[in-house]
C-alpha cells in the first residue's frame, strides 16, 4: 500500500486529519498515511519532510491552519493553492491531484479558496505586517511550513499539495500571549498562560476570539477529512 505523508506543524492540527492524539516529533501510521507533528517553522517541517520521505512517503500533504493576510480570506476558509510563494522561489503543488481534489470538494458544496500563499520562516502576527505582505505579493493566506514541504518535495521528485483552513482574520493581530503561551507543538502552557492573564488581563477577549476561529478552521478540516477519507484524493494509494 502506497504511503502519503502529512505534515502538521501543530498536534491539534495533526489529531484533526488522524482523528486521534499524534506524539510530537514522530512518525504515526494511521491506515496508509505517516502523520508528523513537525512543530511550528520551516526548520522542523523540512526535518519531517525527509524523516517521512525516507520512511516511504510517496506524495505529501501540508496540512493545518493559516493566517490570512487578504479580506479575500475569512476565518474557517478552506485554503488550496495553486502556488506557495517565498521571497525567492514558487513552488507549485502537484496540480492533477490538487484539481481532482478541488474539483471533488466543489462537486460536494465545500467551498475554497485556490489563490497563493505565502510561506516563510517567522509568524506573522501584527496587523501592519500582514497587510504590508499582502500588499508586496498578493497572497491571501500565510504559513510557516509549506514551503520547506514543497522545497524537500521538489528536491525528490514528490508530489505535494497544501490544505490549510485560516484562523485569524486579515486584520486580526495575534496577541503576545498566544504566541508565548504555547510551546513548539502548539500545546499551552498553563503557568506562562496563568501569568500572562494576571499580567495582560485584556487579552482575554481576543484569546477567546481566536479559539473560535480555530473552531471554525477545525471544522472546515474535518469536514475536508469526511469529504475525502480517500488520501485526499491522491490516486495511488491502492
Amino acid at each position: 500500500m502506497s504511503k502519503i505523508g502529512i505534515i502538521a506543524a501543530m498536534s491539534s492540527e495533526a489529531r484533526l486529519f488522524a482523528g486521534q492524539r499524534i506524539k510530537n516529533a514522530h512518525i504515526t501510521q494511521v491506515q496508509n498515511h505517516l502523520i508528523y507533528v513537525s512543530g511550528m517553522g520551516d526548520e522542523k517541517a523540512e526535518v519531517a519532510t525527509r524523516k517521512l520521505i525516507e520512511q516511504g512517503a510517496i506524495a505529501l500533504i501540508s496540512w493545518g491552519t493559516a493566517g490570512s493576510l487578504s479580506p479575500s480570506a475569512t476565518p474557517g476558509d478552506l485554503l488550496l493553492p495553486e502556488t506557495v510563494i517565498t521571497p525567492d522561489t514558487t513552488y507549485r503543488p502537484d496540480q492533477s491531484w490538487r484539481e481532482r481534489l478541488e474539483k471533488h470538494l466543489i462537486d460536494h458544496q465545500q467551498p475554497l479558496n485556490s489563490a497563493a500563499i505565502l510561506s516563510g520562516s517567522g509568524m506573522v502576527d501584527h496587523q501592519k505586517e500582514k497587510a504590508e505582505l499582502f500588499q508586496q505579493t498578493h497572497c491571501v493566506a500565510v504559513d510557516m511550513e509549506s514551503a520547506a514541504i514543497a522545497r524537500v518535495a521538489s528536491e525528490f521528485g514528490i508530489p505535494f499539495i497544501v490544505v490549510r483552513a485560516v484562523v485569524d482574520a486579515h486584520d486580526q493581530a495575534i496577541p503576545d500571549l498566544a504566541t508565548n503561551a504555547i510551546n513548539a507543538f502548539g500545546e499551552v502552557r498553563a503557568v506562562q498562560l496563568s501569568k500572562g492573564l494576571i499580567s495582560q488581563p485584556a487579552s482575554l477577549r481576543d484569546l477567546i476570539k481566536l479559539g473560535r476561529h480555530f473552531e471554525l478552521a477545525s471544522k472546515t478540516l474535518k469536514n475536508v477529512i469526511q469529504l475525502c477519507p480517500e488520501s485526499l484524493c491522491f490516486p495511488a494509494t491502492e
